[in-house]
Protein backbone atom coordinates (compact mmCIF):
# COMPACT_ATOMS: atom_id res chain seq x y z
CA UNK A 1 0.00 0.00 0.00
CA UNK A 2 1.06 3.21 -0.82
CA UNK A 3 0.76 6.87 1.32
CA UNK A 4 0.50 9.86 0.44
CA UNK A 5 -0.14 13.74 2.66
CA UNK A 6 0.09 16.93 2.57
CA UNK A 7 3.22 17.54 4.51
CA UNK A 8 3.39 21.19 4.49
CA UNK A 9 0.96 23.38 5.95
CA UNK A 10 -2.41 24.64 4.79
CA UNK A 11 -2.62 26.83 1.69
CA UNK A 12 -2.62 29.21 0.11
CA UNK A 13 0.88 29.36 0.15
CA UNK A 14 3.64 30.30 -2.47
CA UNK A 15 4.80 26.45 -2.24
CA UNK A 16 2.80 23.00 -0.92
CA UNK A 17 4.70 19.88 -0.33
CA UNK A 18 2.67 16.20 -0.44
CA UNK A 19 4.78 13.51 0.33
CA UNK A 20 3.97 10.14 -1.36
CA UNK A 21 5.43 6.82 -0.16
CA UNK A 22 4.92 3.13 -1.07
CA UNK A 23 6.51 0.15 -3.31
CA UNK A 24 4.68 1.66 -6.19
CA UNK A 25 5.58 5.61 -5.88
CA UNK A 26 7.86 5.91 -8.53
CA UNK A 27 4.96 4.74 -11.05
CA UNK A 28 2.49 6.92 -9.36
CA UNK A 29 4.78 9.73 -9.96
CA UNK A 30 5.48 8.40 -14.17
CA UNK A 31 1.75 8.87 -14.19
CA UNK A 32 1.45 12.44 -12.48
CA UNK A 33 4.32 13.93 -14.79
CA UNK A 34 4.20 11.74 -17.94
CA UNK A 35 8.12 11.24 -18.05
CA UNK A 36 9.17 7.63 -17.90
CA UNK A 37 13.13 8.75 -16.79
CA UNK A 38 12.60 10.64 -13.61
CA UNK A 39 16.01 11.09 -11.67
CA UNK A 40 16.73 10.09 -8.54
CA UNK A 41 17.53 13.09 -5.55
CA UNK A 42 17.27 15.32 -8.39
CA UNK A 43 15.18 18.38 -9.16
CA UNK A 44 12.81 17.45 -11.87
CA UNK A 45 10.87 19.83 -13.24
CA UNK A 46 7.93 19.96 -15.03
CA UNK A 47 4.51 19.62 -14.64
CA UNK A 48 1.58 17.56 -13.03
CA UNK A 49 -1.49 15.92 -14.62
CA UNK A 50 -4.14 14.11 -14.17
CA UNK A 51 -3.74 10.75 -15.57
CA UNK A 52 -7.12 9.97 -16.66
CA UNK A 53 -8.09 12.89 -18.92
CA UNK A 54 -4.44 14.33 -19.01
CA UNK A 55 -6.39 17.91 -17.00
CA UNK A 56 -3.52 20.06 -15.81
CA UNK A 57 -3.21 20.02 -11.71
CA UNK A 58 -0.14 22.63 -12.01
CA UNK A 59 1.95 23.67 -14.94
CA UNK A 60 5.00 24.54 -12.87
CA UNK A 61 5.76 22.06 -10.22
CA UNK A 62 9.31 20.30 -8.53
CA UNK A 63 9.34 16.37 -8.04
CA UNK A 64 12.13 15.25 -5.81
CA UNK A 65 12.38 11.41 -6.18
CA UNK A 66 14.13 9.24 -3.33
CA UNK A 67 14.77 5.42 -3.56
CA UNK A 68 15.00 3.25 -0.69
CA UNK A 69 16.60 2.91 1.36
CA UNK A 70 17.69 6.50 1.05
CA UNK A 71 15.00 8.30 2.27
CA UNK A 72 13.35 9.35 5.29
CA UNK A 73 10.55 6.56 5.30
CA UNK A 74 13.42 3.51 4.24
CA UNK A 75 10.73 2.98 1.78
CA UNK A 76 10.59 4.75 -1.73
CA UNK A 77 9.77 8.27 -1.00
CA UNK A 78 8.75 11.15 -3.47
CA UNK A 79 8.10 14.88 -2.79
CA UNK A 80 5.86 16.73 -5.17
CA UNK A 81 6.39 20.81 -4.95
CA UNK A 82 3.33 22.51 -6.11
CA UNK A 83 1.88 25.71 -5.69
CA UNK A 84 0.00 26.10 -2.29
CA UNK A 85 -3.69 27.16 -3.24
CA UNK A 86 -6.31 25.41 -1.71
CA UNK A 87 -7.58 24.28 -4.66
CA UNK A 88 -4.37 22.86 -6.76
CA UNK A 89 -3.63 20.74 -2.92
CA UNK A 90 -7.06 19.69 -2.85
CA UNK A 91 -7.30 18.52 -6.84
CA UNK A 92 -4.02 16.54 -6.01
CA UNK A 93 -4.73 15.11 -2.98
CA UNK A 94 -7.99 13.98 -5.00
CA UNK A 95 -5.89 12.31 -8.09
CA UNK A 96 -3.95 10.47 -5.75
CA UNK A 97 -6.64 9.02 -4.08
CA UNK A 98 -8.36 7.71 -7.58
CA UNK A 99 -4.86 5.87 -7.74
CA UNK A 100 -4.87 1.96 -7.02
CA UNK A 101 -3.64 1.39 -3.84
CA UNK A 102 -2.96 4.59 -2.42
CA UNK A 103 -4.59 6.03 0.27
CA UNK A 104 -4.61 8.94 2.50
CA UNK A 105 -2.07 8.60 5.55
CA UNK A 106 -2.96 8.42 9.06
CA UNK A 107 -1.28 11.28 11.60
CA UNK A 108 2.43 10.39 11.65
CA UNK A 109 2.33 7.17 9.83
CA UNK A 110 5.20 8.55 7.74
CA UNK A 111 7.64 8.93 11.00
CA UNK A 112 5.83 5.41 11.74
CA UNK A 113 7.30 3.51 9.00
CA UNK A 114 10.56 5.04 9.14
CA UNK A 115 10.78 4.08 12.93
CA UNK A 116 9.47 0.11 11.72
CA UNK A 117 12.02 0.35 9.09
CA UNK A 118 15.03 1.59 11.95
CA UNK A 119 15.07 4.80 10.03
CA UNK A 120 14.79 6.62 13.51
CA UNK A 121 14.32 5.64 16.98
CA UNK A 122 11.75 6.17 19.42
CA UNK A 123 13.17 9.10 20.89
CA UNK A 124 13.72 10.93 17.60
CA UNK A 125 10.30 9.97 16.13
CA UNK A 126 8.93 11.39 18.95
CA UNK A 127 11.14 14.51 18.88
CA UNK A 128 10.19 15.22 15.45
CA UNK A 129 6.34 15.60 16.27
CA UNK A 130 7.69 18.02 18.91
CA UNK A 131 9.86 20.25 16.88
CA UNK A 132 6.72 20.40 14.26
CA UNK A 133 4.39 21.69 16.79
CA UNK A 134 7.19 23.60 18.70
CA UNK A 135 5.08 27.75 19.34
CA UNK A 136 8.43 28.68 21.65
CA UNK A 137 12.07 29.04 21.48
CA UNK A 138 12.37 27.05 24.08
CA UNK A 139 10.69 24.55 22.44
CA UNK A 140 12.47 24.35 19.23
CA UNK A 141 16.05 23.87 20.85
CA UNK A 142 14.84 20.80 22.99
CA UNK A 143 13.17 19.22 20.03
CA UNK A 144 16.52 20.06 17.94
CA UNK A 145 18.82 18.75 20.52
CA UNK A 146 17.03 15.79 20.21
CA UNK A 147 16.28 15.10 17.14
CA UNK A 148 20.14 15.14 16.35
CA UNK A 149 20.26 12.22 18.25
CA UNK A 150 22.20 13.80 21.46
CA UNK A 151 19.72 12.02 24.22
CA UNK A 152 19.93 8.53 22.06
CA UNK A 153 23.95 8.94 22.02
CA UNK A 154 23.57 9.13 25.58
CA UNK A 155 21.29 6.23 26.71
CA UNK A 156 23.42 4.21 25.02
CA UNK A 157 26.35 4.70 26.67
CA UNK A 158 24.26 3.90 29.39
CA UNK A 159 23.41 0.68 27.78
CA UNK A 160 26.88 0.01 27.07
CA UNK A 161 28.08 0.30 31.11
CA UNK A 162 25.22 -1.50 32.15
CA UNK A 163 26.24 -4.84 29.44
CA UNK A 164 29.93 -4.69 29.99
CA UNK A 165 28.86 -4.57 33.98
CA UNK A 166 27.11 -7.47 33.28
CA UNK A 167 29.98 -9.02 31.36
CA UNK A 168 32.33 -9.11 34.32
CA UNK A 169 29.42 -10.27 37.13
CA UNK A 170 28.29 -13.15 34.67
CA UNK A 171 32.54 -14.10 34.52
CA UNK A 172 32.73 -13.42 37.80
CA UNK A 173 30.71 -16.27 38.80
CA UNK A 174 31.06 -18.78 35.53
CA UNK A 175 34.55 -18.70 36.44
CA UNK A 176 34.72 -18.27 40.36
CA UNK A 177 37.59 -20.65 40.76
CA UNK A 178 39.63 -18.10 38.11
CA UNK A 179 40.20 -16.14 40.94
CA UNK A 180 39.73 -12.99 38.90
CA UNK A 181 40.78 -9.80 40.36
CA UNK A 182 38.91 -8.58 43.61
CA UNK A 183 39.16 -4.77 41.49
CA UNK A 184 37.09 -6.05 38.89
CA UNK A 185 34.19 -5.97 40.86
CA UNK A 186 34.92 -2.88 42.70
CA UNK A 187 34.70 -1.36 39.37
CA UNK A 188 31.77 -2.70 38.49
CA UNK A 189 30.26 -1.84 41.89
CA UNK A 190 31.50 1.92 40.56
CA UNK A 191 30.42 1.83 37.30
CA UNK A 192 26.51 0.49 38.46
CA UNK A 193 26.15 3.51 41.15
CA UNK A 194 27.40 5.91 38.30
CA UNK A 195 24.91 4.72 35.78
CA UNK A 196 22.15 4.83 38.91
CA UNK A 197 22.80 8.21 39.42
CA UNK A 198 22.84 8.99 35.62
CA UNK A 199 19.41 7.55 35.26
CA UNK A 200 18.41 9.78 38.63
CA UNK A 201 19.30 12.85 36.65
CA UNK A 202 17.51 11.76 33.79
CA UNK A 203 14.21 11.77 35.33
CA UNK A 204 14.59 14.88 36.80
CA UNK A 205 15.29 16.29 33.53
CA UNK A 206 12.51 15.14 32.17
CA UNK A 207 10.17 17.02 34.66
CA UNK A 208 11.69 19.61 33.08
CA UNK A 209 11.45 18.65 29.31
CA UNK A 210 7.60 17.78 30.54
CA UNK A 211 7.28 21.52 31.24
CA UNK A 212 8.91 22.66 27.93
CA UNK A 213 6.64 20.90 25.99
CA UNK A 214 3.08 20.81 27.83
CA UNK A 215 3.42 23.95 29.17
CA UNK A 216 3.89 26.02 32.65
CA UNK A 217 0.18 25.78 34.55
CA UNK A 218 -0.35 29.29 36.34
CA UNK A 219 -3.57 29.67 38.26
CA UNK A 220 -5.08 33.24 39.11
CA UNK A 221 -7.16 32.29 42.41
CA UNK A 222 -8.45 34.74 45.23
CA UNK A 223 -11.75 36.61 46.51
CA UNK A 224 -14.20 37.88 44.42
CA UNK A 225 -13.66 41.51 42.29
CA UNK A 226 -10.13 41.06 43.64
CA UNK A 227 -8.58 42.15 40.02
CA UNK A 228 -8.28 38.26 39.17
CA UNK A 229 -9.54 39.02 35.37
CA UNK A 230 -7.71 42.25 35.66
CA UNK A 231 -4.40 40.52 35.94
CA UNK A 232 -4.74 37.87 33.22
CA UNK A 233 -5.94 40.43 30.25
CA UNK A 234 -2.45 42.93 31.72
CA UNK A 235 -0.29 39.53 31.47
CA UNK A 236 -2.21 38.52 27.86
CA UNK A 237 -2.15 41.95 26.80
CA UNK A 238 -5.41 41.50 25.47
CA UNK A 239 -8.90 41.52 26.97
CA UNK A 240 -8.89 37.71 27.25
CA UNK A 241 -11.60 37.57 30.51
CA UNK A 242 -14.43 39.81 30.64
CA UNK A 243 -14.44 42.69 33.97
CA UNK A 244 -16.77 43.79 35.25
CA UNK A 245 -17.25 46.16 38.58
CA UNK A 246 -19.75 43.61 39.42
CA UNK A 247 -18.88 40.28 41.79
CA UNK A 248 -19.04 36.76 40.63
CA UNK A 249 -18.54 37.57 37.11
CA UNK A 250 -16.08 35.04 36.35
CA UNK A 251 -17.67 31.81 36.91
CA UNK A 252 -15.82 29.36 35.02
CA UNK A 253 -11.27 28.89 34.51
CA UNK A 254 -10.50 31.28 31.49
CA UNK A 255 -7.26 30.24 29.48
CA UNK A 256 -5.07 32.10 27.62
CA UNK A 257 -1.96 31.04 26.50
CA UNK A 258 1.42 32.74 26.48
CA UNK A 259 5.12 32.55 25.68
CA UNK A 260 7.47 34.23 28.75
CA UNK A 261 11.06 34.28 27.98
CA UNK A 262 10.68 31.33 25.71
CA UNK A 263 8.78 29.19 28.25
CA UNK A 264 5.05 28.16 27.10
CA UNK A 265 2.97 29.35 29.94
CA UNK A 266 -0.48 28.25 30.39
CA UNK A 267 -2.55 31.00 32.48
CA UNK A 268 -5.80 30.58 34.27
CA UNK A 269 -8.28 33.00 35.78
CA UNK A 270 -10.65 31.23 37.89
CA UNK A 271 -13.78 32.23 40.15
CA UNK A 272 -13.68 34.36 43.14
CA UNK A 273 -13.80 32.26 46.21
CA UNK A 274 -16.74 33.10 48.66
CA UNK A 275 -19.28 31.09 50.22
CA UNK A 276 -21.50 30.38 47.00
CA UNK A 277 -24.74 31.67 46.69
CA UNK A 278 -26.03 29.31 43.68
CA UNK A 279 -24.95 26.04 42.01
CA UNK A 280 -23.78 27.57 39.40
CA UNK A 281 -21.48 29.94 40.92
CA UNK A 282 -20.54 26.57 43.58
CA UNK A 283 -19.69 24.56 40.63
CA UNK A 284 -17.37 27.46 39.32
CA UNK A 285 -15.57 27.48 42.83
CA UNK A 286 -15.46 23.94 43.12
CA UNK A 287 -13.56 24.41 39.76
CA UNK A 288 -11.05 27.14 40.89
CA UNK A 289 -9.87 25.49 43.47
CA UNK A 290 -9.08 22.18 41.69
CA UNK A 291 -7.44 23.95 38.68
CA UNK A 292 -5.30 25.67 41.82
CA UNK A 293 -4.30 21.97 42.60
CA UNK A 294 -3.04 20.91 39.48
CA UNK A 295 -1.02 24.10 38.84
CA UNK A 296 3.08 24.68 38.71
CA UNK A 297 1.82 27.89 40.77
CA UNK A 298 -0.61 29.99 42.07
CA UNK A 299 -1.37 33.28 41.90
CA UNK A 300 -3.01 34.66 45.28
CA UNK A 301 -4.96 37.85 44.85
CA UNK A 302 -5.22 40.10 48.17
CA UNK A 303 -7.77 42.85 47.79
CA UNK A 304 -6.21 44.83 50.20
CA UNK A 305 -9.13 47.49 50.45
CA UNK A 306 -10.49 45.42 52.59
CA UNK A 307 -10.70 44.98 56.12
CA UNK A 308 -9.50 40.94 55.83
CA UNK A 309 -8.73 38.49 54.25
CA UNK A 310 -10.78 35.79 53.15
CA UNK A 311 -10.14 32.91 55.19
CA UNK A 312 -11.44 30.58 52.48
CA UNK A 313 -8.58 32.28 50.16
CA UNK A 314 -5.87 32.33 53.38
CA UNK A 315 -6.35 28.20 53.10
CA UNK A 316 -4.66 28.59 49.60
CA UNK A 317 -1.39 30.39 50.49
CA UNK A 318 1.37 28.33 50.84
CA UNK A 319 5.22 29.35 50.57
CA UNK A 320 5.00 27.81 46.41
CA UNK A 321 2.39 30.47 46.17
CA UNK A 322 3.23 34.17 44.81
CA UNK A 323 0.94 37.00 46.82
CA UNK A 324 -0.44 39.44 44.75
CA UNK A 325 -1.16 42.41 46.33
CA UNK A 326 -4.38 44.49 44.21
CA UNK A 327 -6.21 48.03 45.28
CA UNK A 328 -3.50 49.45 47.62
CA UNK A 329 -4.81 52.91 46.34
CA UNK A 330 -8.12 52.33 47.88
CA UNK A 331 -6.91 51.07 51.28
CA UNK A 332 -7.63 53.07 54.49
CA UNK A 333 -7.17 50.59 56.86
CA UNK A 334 -4.72 48.14 55.92
CA UNK A 335 -0.66 48.40 55.16
CA UNK A 336 1.89 46.40 54.11
CA UNK A 337 2.84 45.48 57.72
CA UNK A 338 -0.93 44.09 58.96
CA UNK A 339 -1.27 42.41 56.15
CA UNK A 340 1.85 40.45 56.42
CA UNK A 341 1.04 40.20 60.34
CA UNK A 342 -2.43 38.48 58.59
CA UNK A 343 -0.70 35.77 56.61
CA UNK A 344 1.44 34.99 58.99
CA UNK A 345 -1.65 34.60 61.21
CA UNK A 346 -2.23 31.82 59.35
CA UNK A 347 1.03 30.52 59.61
CA UNK A 348 1.68 29.92 55.83
CA UNK A 349 4.34 32.53 54.63
CA UNK A 350 7.84 33.66 56.44
CA UNK A 351 9.00 37.16 56.57
CA UNK A 352 11.65 36.82 53.86
CA UNK A 353 9.36 34.50 51.40
CA UNK A 354 7.01 37.64 51.87
CA UNK A 355 9.86 40.24 50.55
CA UNK A 356 10.99 38.34 48.03
CA UNK A 357 7.46 36.93 46.21
CA UNK A 358 5.43 40.29 46.90
CA UNK A 359 7.11 42.27 44.10
CA UNK A 360 7.82 39.63 41.48
CA UNK A 361 4.97 39.64 39.76
CA UNK A 362 6.94 40.18 36.23
CA UNK A 363 8.81 36.46 36.71
CA UNK A 364 5.79 34.48 37.78
CA UNK A 365 7.39 31.66 35.46
CA UNK A 366 10.11 30.79 37.86
CA UNK A 367 9.60 32.08 41.27
CA UNK A 368 8.71 29.45 44.05
CA UNK A 369 9.06 26.79 41.27
CA UNK A 370 11.22 23.82 41.14
CA UNK A 371 9.91 22.38 38.38
CA UNK A 372 11.54 23.96 35.63
CA UNK A 373 15.10 24.28 37.47
CA UNK A 374 18.26 22.50 36.37
CA UNK A 375 19.37 19.93 38.58
CA UNK A 376 22.73 18.98 36.81
CA UNK A 377 23.57 22.59 35.55
CA UNK A 378 27.48 22.74 33.67
CA UNK A 379 29.31 26.08 34.18
CA UNK A 380 31.62 27.98 31.65
CA UNK A 381 34.09 28.55 35.28
CA UNK A 382 33.54 28.12 39.26
CA UNK A 383 30.26 29.05 39.74
CA UNK A 384 30.58 30.30 43.49
CA UNK A 385 33.25 32.86 42.70
CA UNK A 386 31.57 35.73 45.26
CA UNK A 387 31.65 32.89 48.10
CA UNK A 388 29.18 31.88 50.60
CA UNK A 389 27.48 34.04 53.33
CA UNK A 390 25.77 34.10 56.93
CA UNK A 391 23.46 36.40 58.59
CA UNK A 392 20.71 37.36 60.69
CA UNK A 393 20.80 34.85 63.18
CA UNK A 394 18.48 34.51 66.15
CA UNK A 395 18.60 31.38 68.61
CA UNK A 396 17.84 28.59 66.48
CA UNK A 397 17.66 30.27 63.44
CA UNK A 398 20.37 31.87 60.48
CA UNK A 399 20.12 32.60 56.73
CA UNK A 400 23.10 31.33 54.75
CA UNK A 401 23.62 33.46 51.35
CA UNK A 402 25.40 32.94 47.79
CA UNK A 403 25.08 33.62 44.72
CA UNK A 404 25.66 31.85 40.86
CA UNK A 405 28.34 33.69 39.28
CA UNK A 406 30.50 32.14 37.18
CA UNK A 407 31.74 35.38 35.06
CA UNK A 408 30.93 37.96 38.28
CA UNK A 409 31.81 41.04 36.42
CA UNK A 410 29.45 40.28 33.55
CA UNK A 411 25.65 41.43 34.01
CA UNK A 412 23.54 37.97 34.32
CA UNK A 413 26.77 36.50 35.49
CA UNK A 414 27.89 34.86 33.16
CA UNK A 415 24.33 32.34 33.93
CA UNK A 416 21.86 30.93 31.97
CA UNK A 417 18.66 32.41 31.71
CA UNK A 418 16.67 29.29 33.62
CA UNK A 419 16.58 28.41 37.28
CA UNK A 420 19.21 26.72 38.97
CA UNK A 421 18.89 24.07 41.79
CA UNK A 422 21.47 24.31 44.24
CA UNK A 423 21.84 22.17 47.72
CA UNK A 424 22.99 23.29 50.62
CA UNK A 425 23.99 21.27 53.80
CA UNK A 426 24.96 22.70 57.56
CA UNK A 427 26.91 20.46 59.93
CA UNK A 428 28.03 20.76 63.44
CA UNK A 429 31.77 20.44 63.02
CA UNK A 430 34.00 21.67 59.72
CA UNK A 431 34.83 18.20 57.94
CA UNK A 432 30.57 18.29 57.48
CA UNK A 433 30.41 14.39 59.00
CA UNK A 434 27.41 15.61 61.34
CA UNK A 435 25.23 17.11 58.83
CA UNK A 436 21.68 18.65 61.01
CA UNK A 437 20.13 20.29 58.28
CA UNK A 438 20.03 20.60 54.24
CA UNK A 439 17.98 21.03 51.65
CA UNK A 440 17.87 22.23 48.43
CA UNK A 441 16.63 25.97 46.90
CA UNK A 442 16.13 27.03 43.64
CA UNK A 443 18.67 29.97 42.14
CA UNK A 444 16.45 32.09 39.50
CA UNK A 445 18.01 34.80 36.82
CA UNK A 446 15.41 37.54 38.33
CA UNK A 447 17.31 37.41 41.54
CA UNK A 448 20.39 37.43 39.72
CA UNK A 449 20.73 33.22 40.90
CA UNK A 450 20.94 34.44 44.71
CA UNK A 451 20.05 31.86 47.16
CA UNK A 452 19.19 32.68 50.27
CA UNK A 453 18.68 29.92 52.96
CA UNK A 454 16.76 30.12 56.14
CA UNK A 455 17.55 27.08 58.24
CA UNK A 456 15.92 26.47 61.18
CA UNK A 457 15.43 24.00 64.46
CA UNK A 458 19.24 24.83 65.50
CA UNK A 459 21.01 24.83 68.97
CA UNK A 460 21.68 27.92 70.73
CA UNK A 461 24.70 29.64 70.94
CA UNK A 462 26.32 27.09 68.68
CA UNK A 463 29.17 27.18 65.59
CA UNK A 464 28.00 25.62 62.74
CA UNK A 465 29.59 24.64 59.32
CA UNK A 466 27.69 25.16 55.83
CA UNK A 467 28.45 24.67 52.42
CA UNK A 468 26.59 24.95 48.59
CA UNK A 469 26.64 22.94 45.93
CA UNK A 470 25.61 22.85 42.16
CA UNK A 471 26.09 20.35 39.90
CA UNK A 472 29.32 18.91 40.05
CA UNK A 473 30.60 22.12 41.89
CA UNK A 474 30.97 22.75 45.84
CA UNK A 475 31.54 25.85 47.65
CA UNK A 476 34.07 26.73 49.90
CA UNK A 477 33.10 25.86 53.93
CA UNK A 478 31.68 28.65 55.59
CA UNK A 479 31.40 29.15 59.65
CA UNK A 480 27.92 30.65 61.58
CA UNK A 481 26.89 31.05 64.68
CA UNK A 482 23.42 30.86 66.46
CA UNK A 483 22.48 33.67 69.40
CA UNK A 484 22.19 32.83 72.95
CA UNK A 485 18.67 31.99 74.37
CA UNK A 486 16.48 35.40 74.63
CA UNK A 487 16.76 34.72 78.85
CA UNK A 488 20.62 33.66 78.79
CA UNK A 489 22.82 36.01 80.20
CA UNK A 490 26.57 35.73 78.66
CA UNK A 491 29.06 36.54 80.65
CA UNK A 492 31.16 37.95 77.69
CA UNK A 493 30.10 39.41 74.29
CA UNK A 494 32.81 40.44 71.28
CA UNK A 495 31.65 42.16 68.83
CA UNK A 496 32.31 44.67 65.92
CA UNK A 497 31.33 46.62 63.54
CA UNK A 498 31.50 47.71 59.65
CA UNK A 499 30.08 51.80 58.81
CA UNK A 500 30.55 53.43 55.29
CA UNK A 501 33.20 52.07 53.01
CA UNK A 502 34.08 53.15 49.75
CA UNK A 503 36.06 50.41 47.83
CA UNK A 504 38.53 52.81 45.96
CA UNK A 505 39.10 54.77 49.46
CA UNK A 506 41.15 52.15 51.22
CA UNK A 507 41.83 49.28 52.33
CA UNK A 508 39.96 48.45 54.58
CA UNK A 509 42.57 45.87 56.24
CA UNK A 510 39.90 45.47 59.54
CA UNK A 511 38.31 42.99 58.07
CA UNK A 512 41.16 40.75 58.23
CA UNK A 513 41.59 40.92 61.48
CA UNK A 514 37.93 40.50 62.16
CA UNK A 515 38.12 37.31 60.28
CA UNK A 516 40.79 36.14 62.63
CA UNK A 517 39.42 37.10 65.97
CA UNK A 518 36.58 35.06 67.69
CA UNK A 519 34.03 37.53 67.10
CA UNK A 520 30.39 36.90 68.24
CA UNK A 521 28.70 39.24 66.08
CA UNK A 522 29.75 41.72 63.37
CA UNK A 523 27.26 44.76 62.34
CA UNK A 524 27.26 45.87 58.81
CA UNK A 525 26.49 49.90 58.87
CA UNK A 526 25.83 51.98 56.33
CA UNK A 527 26.79 51.58 52.67
CA UNK A 528 29.78 49.84 51.19
CA UNK A 529 28.69 50.37 47.43
CA UNK A 530 28.48 53.76 45.97
CA UNK A 531 26.49 54.50 43.16
CA UNK A 532 29.50 57.09 41.19
CA UNK A 533 32.00 55.88 38.38
CA UNK A 534 35.31 55.02 39.03
CA UNK A 535 37.99 58.36 39.63
CA UNK A 536 36.83 59.73 42.68
CA UNK A 537 38.76 61.80 44.81
CA UNK A 538 41.36 60.22 47.19
CA UNK A 539 41.05 57.13 45.05
CA UNK A 540 43.57 54.09 46.45
CA UNK A 541 42.57 51.45 43.73
CA UNK A 542 39.79 50.83 41.17
CA UNK A 543 36.57 49.45 41.11
CA UNK A 544 34.66 48.27 38.30
CA UNK A 545 32.41 49.78 36.05
CA UNK A 546 30.56 53.21 35.66
CA UNK A 547 27.87 54.91 37.57
CA UNK A 548 25.12 52.37 38.57
CA UNK A 549 22.00 53.25 36.98
CA UNK A 550 20.56 49.85 36.67
CA UNK A 551 20.28 46.11 38.67
CA UNK A 552 22.79 44.76 36.54
CA UNK A 553 25.26 47.67 36.96
CA UNK A 554 24.56 47.08 40.86
CA UNK A 555 25.81 43.36 40.89
CA UNK A 556 28.60 43.46 38.83
CA UNK A 557 29.94 46.37 41.12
Amino acid sequence: MNIFALSSGKGPSGIAIVRISGPQTLDICKSLTGEKNIKATKINLGKFIEPKNKKVIDPEAILLWFPKPNSFTGDDLAELHIHGSNAVISYLLKVLSDQKNCRLAEPGEFTKIAFQNNKIDLIKAESIGDLIHAETELQREQAANLVQGHASKYYENLREKLVKSLSYIEAKIDFAEDDLPGSVLKEVQKSIKQVHTDIKQILEDQKVGEKIRDGFRISIIGDVNAGKSSLLNLLAKRDAAIVSEEEGTTRDVVETYLNIDGYPVILADTAGIRKAKNKVEKEGIKRAIKKAKEADLTLVMIDVSKKTINSDVKKLINKDCILVFNKSDLSKTMNRSSIHKAIRHEGGVSRRLFLAYATSLSYIPFIGCSTLARHNPRFSNYPFSLGIASGDPDSNSVVLWTRLAPKPLDPDGGMPTEPIAVKWQVAEDEAMRKVVASGTEIATPQLGHSVHVEVNKLKPDRWYWYRFTAGNEESGIGRTRTLPQTESKPGRLTFAFASCQSLEQGYYTAYERMAQDQLDLVFHLGDYIYEYKSGNQGQVRLHHGKEIESLAEYRVR
